[in-house]
Formats: structure tokens, C-alpha cells, sequence
């Protein structure tokens, strides 16, 4: 079961117009300090480098080393009260053990708490202090994670046609073949940390999905593959016109926040899945295993199936 620590106690960290100072509410508990931590460092990149989050939400689960909680919420961009510019994240405290087991479902579990929360931060330029703090409350009753939702969810994925997410590696004028890169690179990426908790940055991998879909798929083959059991890998997501997970296969670095604000960035910590060079498809493909290669050449096949050739 995915528990809830502090039960309905709703955290919100960053800035917001009604206020001058930082906000820091519920949020004293070592995982959060380290939250504000990452998200001061990461922020001041995107601010050198001139440019900011979008207002679209991003979906999050904040892990660190060793940590018996984990955090999962959605943030924006924002600005105080005299414009300047910070996140604003909303987010409760979930168990380790248990996010580490049911992470694939994590998204699809807190959907309402984090369609609530993405709310919330989009209504933020327009509360007062007290009107935000009740809004933050009120999102207790939405704190909890939904297991039978997930679950619904993940019965709907499974059975649903693969394509959609092989396909996105196959248009707008890709190389033959680049679907083969893009599974073979984030398997081996996973299958090199697999059974080894995470204590240091590792690389990012940027993983587009397509929305009827969402990130599940990605999830649980990572689930599969990395096999980790008391922390899950921390990971950052957000839909609109182009929906894109980052998962961090290790501790996140600053440079994901970076991508967030500025898709196409290039940074040797996080790892795009796709490549123009004939050679690395051509290798992929060779490195793949016949069933791998006929799961992703089907167009009849479902996640149910590509999971079952891919994660094991």
C-alpha cells in the first residue's frame, strides 16, 4: 500500500504572488529540505541561463538516498510578491518501501491529488495568504492515493496496442530502426543499476510518451528491470503538446529542471533515446534479442506483451 505519512497534511514549498517571503508550509522534514535544496540549485541554472519553467504542471516523485519518504506532487513556475521568479511545488509525504513497489502506478494512483494540486498552482497568482492556505488544506481530502483508480488504469494500459509508444521514435523523419535505439539504450541504462539503491547522480533518461498512454509503460519496465526495493527512482513528468518523462536512474540532478524549462538542452546527465547515427541503431538492433525485435516490429502488440519481452 502506497501510505501517506502525516496523513492528509498537504506541503507547499517555492513562491507565491501573495507573499513576500519563501513559503515553507509542512515542509520541515528532511526529504523536503532536500527538495528545496535541489530546487534552489537547479533553478539557479535555469535563471543563468535566462530562461524559465513553463507554466504547464510537472508531476514529480522526489527520492533521496537512504530516506525513508519520498515526495509526491506537481510544480510550476511562479514569482513572490515583488516578481521574482521560483517553483511553487505542492506535494505529500509517501512511504520508501511502498512507492518503491507500486512506482510504476505512482502517476495514475495521485492523479486527482495532483490534477487538484496543478489547480491550485495554476489559481496561486490570484489567492490571498489565507485563501492559499485553504486551498492547500483542502487538498487533504484528495491526499491519499487512489489504488483502485491505478489499478483500472493499468488494466486499460496493458491491454491497449504498443504502437503509440514505438511509433513516436519512428516520425518527423527518423532513421529506420530508431526504435531499436531507444529500447535497447534505456534497458541497459536500467539493467547497470538493477538491484542497486541509488547513492549518487546517475543519468536522466528523457522518455516521450504518447498521452493515452502515459507513463506507465516506461515505469514498469523500469520496474522490471531495476528491481529496487526500498526507493524508488525519483522522476519528473508533465503532458501538453509534447509529454515527456524524466526518470533519474540515481539521484536527480540539477540539469533535469533545466530540460523541463528548455526542451533540447544538452547535458551528459540526461540521455535522450533517440540518434541519427546509422551505426548505434544498427548496433541496438544487434544487441536486442529476436522476441525484442518482433514485440517492436508488431503492430498488433500490447503493452502486456512488450513488457513481457522487455522486462526480464
Amino acid at each position: 500500500m502506497l501510505g501517506v505519512m502525516g496523513r492528509n497534511q498537504v506541503a507547499l514549498l517555492g513562491k507565491a504572488p501573495c507573499q513576500g517571503d519563501f513559503i515553507r508550509w509542512n515542509a520541515a522534514d528532511p526529504v523536503s529540505q532536500a527538495f528545496h535544496r535541489w530546487l534552489e540549485e537547479s533553478h539557479e541554472a535555469v535563471r543563468r541561463a535566462n530562461t524559465q519553467l513553463s507554466s504547464l504542471p510537472t508531476g514529480f516523485v522526489f527520492t533521496v538516498p537512504g530516506a525513508r519518504q519520498v515526495l509526491v506532487g506537481t510544480l510550476a513556475t511562479s514569482t513572490d510578491k515583488v516578481g521574482r521568479v521560483f517553483p511553487l511545488a505542492v506535494y505529500v509525504t509517501i512511504d520508501a518501501a511502498g512507492a518503491a513497489e507500486h512506482f510504476a502506478s505512482l502517476p495514475d494512483s495521485f492523479r486527482p491529488f495532483l490534477a487538484a494540486g496543478s489547480q491550485l498552482l495554476a489559481d496561486a497568482a490570484t489567492l490571498s495568504v489565507a485563501d492559499l492556505e485553504a486551498r492547500v488544506s483542502g487538498l487533504a481530502a484528495v491526499s491519499s492515493g487512489d489504488s483502485m483508480g491505478a489499478e483500472a488504469q493499468k488494466r486499460r494500459v496493458l491491454g491497449s496496442p504498443v504502437a503509440p509508444l514505438v511509433q513516436q521514435f519512428q516520425a518527423d523523419g527518423a532513421p529506420a530502426g530508431a526504435q531499436y535505439y531507444a529500447f535497447n539504450t534505456f534497458v541497459k541504462a536500467c539493467q547497470a543499476e538493477q538491484g542497486k539503491e541509488p547513492s549518487k547522480p546517475g543519468v536522466t533518461l528523457e522518455c516521450p510518451f504518447p498521452e493515452v498512454l502515459g507513463p506507465y509503460g516506461w515505469l514498469e519496465l523500469a520496474r522490471r528491470q531495476l528491481r529496487w526495493r526500498s526507493l524508488p527512482p525519483a522522476m519528473f513528468w508533465h503532458l501538453g503538446p509534447a509529454p515527456r518523462l524524466f526518470l533519474a536512474i540515481g539521484t536527480p540532478g540539477p540539469a533535469v529542471l533545466m530540460h523541463l524549462a528548455k526542451p533540447g538542452h544538452s547535458s551528459m546527465k540526461v540521455w535522450p533515446l533517440h540518434t541519427k547515427q546509422a551505426s548505434a541503431i544498427e548496433s541496438a538492433r544487434n544487441a536486442l534479442s529476436p522476441p525484442r525485435r518482433q514485440v517492436l516490429e508488431d503492430a498488433n502488440a500490447t503493452v502486456e506483451s512488450f513488457l513481457s519481452a522487455f522486462g526480464t
